[in-house]
């Protein structure tokens, strides 16, 4: 069990920081027709609950391979397929990573590591669930997405980023801000690197349309205003430099309560910014659903 312990702190620490994920392995031991043996269990809990139970959820499923010693059963020798594959996806290079298949996966052990591992970003964890037929895997995905959301909703620090207001009401009654953050400092430098990968031509934020159609356009997570096109509803961003924070938003938008939320939402307090300013762009560039009457 020494080299499983290895095993398993290398493999969590590959695990997104969203995630309260455990991988377990433990021996018992049990009286059979020859003698006693060893019962070999793996087992992968979310937030202490067991996900993933091998050998429970798979006893019977396997046809022992006739080259195994004599009265071996299928399940004493596929516990050291689970610590191969696990030495296998620690190894496997990140530009091969989402496209392999773990050799010997009998079990669809390499969906569920995919799905935790930090280094998988969100528009592939989309298309990961969009595929995979482990529970699982589609269980720790939504995680993931989910407290990606709850992060978005929750910011305190200093952020650039960009964001929409989502009402398909011109008043926009009962509006909700969907925003995404780029944590900085008071000069615009990146201070973490964001899940998603910046995509404007600057290489430091977020361009509306690539982000819309990447991100939000038919993922379940953005019901139901994923179906509308990215310039629907009006936006904004927010630009830092040089302890400056402007605003640039569509007119619409520019009253004190949103700018009050996004103010909020992006970290732009007396405490992390002196200065902030408000651009309301006419241009056609931000002009949404609300213009087009």
């Amino acid at each position: 069990m020494r080299r499983f312990s290895k095993l398993k702190k290398r493999i969590e620490s590959l695990f997104s920081p969203d995630l309260d994920l455990k991988i377990h392995c433990t021996v018992y031991e049990r009286k059979g027709c020859y003698g006693w043996m060893e019962l070999p269990r793996f087992w992968i809990t979310l937030d202490k609950e067991i996900i993933f139970d091998w050998l429970k959820d798979f006893k019977g499923m396997r046809i022992p391979n006739p080259a195994y010693p004599t009265g071996c059963p299928v399940y004493y020798m596929d516990i050291l397929f689970v610590t191969e594959m696990l030495q296998e996806y620690i190894e496997t290079p990140t530009d091969r990573l989402f496209g392999h298949v773990l050799y010997r996966d009998y079990y669809g052990l390499s969906d569920i590591l995919k799905a935790a591992d930090r280094r998988i970003g969100v528009k592939r964890l989309k298309i990961l669930r969009g595929r995979t037929e482990s529970e699982a895997a589609r269980k720790i995905i939504d995680v993931r997405l989910s407290a990606r959301i709850k992060s978005a909703n929750e910011s305190t620090e200093l952020c650039s980023g960009v964001f929409w207001v989502i009402s398909d009401s011109s008043d926009l009654k009962d509006y909700n801000l969907l925003a995404f953050e780029i944590p900085c400092d008071a000069y615009g430098n990146v201070i973490e690197v964001p899940e998603i990968a910046l995509n404007a031509k600057s290489g430091n934020t977020y361009n509306h349309k690539k982000l819309w159609e990447n991100e939000i356009e038919n993922n379940p997570a953005h019901k139901p205003y994923n179906r509308k096109p990215y310039n629907y509803y009006p936006r904004g961003r927010v630009d830092i430099s040089n302890n400056w924070a402007t605003i640039y938003l569509n007119p619409n938008i520019d009253r004190a309560d949103v700018i009050s939320e996004i103010r909020r939402r992006l970290g732009l307090s007396a405490q992390n910014i002196p200065k902030v300013r408000v651009v309301a762009d006419n241009s056609e560039h931000y002009q949404c659903f609300i213009d087009w009457k």
